[in-house]
């Protein structure tokens, strides 16, 4: 049985401004590349609508579980965030989808190019 994984966002607006920290939860699943489980344990134990765009960091040198850090957007501000004093470093060959604004920008070039062969609004998110 692999140990268990508990997911601490940090998170930011999509124009990159830096909200705070939210306090660590539990995840579902202990692999640290599935993002569906810590959006929906930010849902189910603070209340939190988040996409995350990447991870930070991990208290373990390789998966499965432990103690795992994500940078994640919002649109509104989630309660209990607290003060984050770490550093959000750029690097050239990040994909444009893990920066912040990056999903949206995604889904409007995705909405755009659905319009241009009148297949409007297709490209929005389900929720």
């Amino acid at each position: 049985m692999p140990p268990p994984r508990t997911a601490r966002l940090v998170v930011v607006t999509p124009a990159g401004v830096l909200l705070g920290s939210l306090p660590p939860y539990p995840v579902a699943t202990p692999w640290w590349q599935d993002a569906e489980a810590v959006v929906r344990g930010a849902r189910e134990h603070l209340d939190a609508d988040v996409t995350v765009l990447r991870m930070l960091a991990s208290d373990r040198p390789a998966p499965p579980g432990g103690l795992v850090t994500y940078l994640a957007e919002t649109t509104a501000t989630p309660p209990g965030l607290q003060p984050w004093s770490g550093r959000l470093d750029e690097h050239p060959l990040r994909a444009p989808w893990a920066h912040p604004g990056g999903p949206g920008a995604d889904l409007g070039w995705a909405d755009a190019a659905l319009a241009r062969h009148e297949c409007h609004g297709l490209a929005q998110p389900a929720r």
